[in-house]
């Protein structure tokens, strides 16, 4: 999970800001193109109704190191990777907060070629260069224990994590850990209801505090 989930930077009415995401399975390394899955408001806005621009995703920002969220992509793990577009649910696009934060999930393309900076070592295709994870479209339960992960922007470069129980969101939909204490930037990252070595069953929600 720490490789294949990063920070995702980008620009948004003028200013920059970050949320997470995560690399996913898209069912084959060969195809051309890699997947990364984030919250639809770290996308677009549903205000303005326009998509954001200037994406960069850094798996594995967390590596060990000092370095803080920067362009630099050299001093990270794995580099960046800078997708070509993107794609969010009409239900979000088309509607506004609160009435579309059950449709707060978008997926970012990235090509397989010339999108990728930093280390030589690393392969330019993304869900080759880190462990991209599975995705479940089923509906979990309510009270199933979920972690809950993602890149507070007041802890750069930390990856935090909290592990409650799903509740519901109330008056929303959509599910909610309450209490769980991640802060601004965390949004987009994963709800993992099951972790194992291989596979890792992953739930994506719409995630802050």
């Amino acid at each position: 999970v720490l490789q294949a989930a990063g920070r995702l930077l980008f620009q948004m009415n003028g200013s920059y800001s970050s949320c997470s995401a995560t690399a996913v399975a898209d069912g084959s390394t060969t195809n051309g193109r890699s997947i990364i899955v984030t919250a639809a408001h770290c996308v677009f806005n549903d205000s303005t109704k326009e998509f954001a621009s200037y994406f960069m995703f850094i798996p594995n920002q967390d590596d060990g190191g000092f370095d803080s969220s920067d362009l630099n992509c050299n001093n990270d793990k794995f580099g960046c990777w800078t997708p070509s577009f993107a794609v969010v649910d009409n239900e979000w696009a088309s509607k506004s907060w609160s009435s579309n934060i059950p449709a707060d999930y978008a997926f970012l393309v990235v090509n397989d070629v010339n999108n990728h900076r930093g280390p030589s070592d690393v392969s330019d295709v993304l869900d080759e260069a880190v462990p991209a994870l599975d995705v479940s479209f089923a509906v979990p339960t309510y009270g199933t224990l979920a972690h809950g992960l993602g890149y507070s922007g007041n802890r750069d470069p930390d990856f935090r994590y909290c592990a409650q129980d799903l509740d519901y969101y109330p008056n929303r939909g959509g599910y909610i850990l309450n209490g769980c204490g991640l802060t601004g930037g965390s949004s987009g990252g994963p709800y993992v209801c099951i972790i194992v070595l291989n596979p890792c069953l992953f739930l994506f929600a719409h995630f802050s505090t």
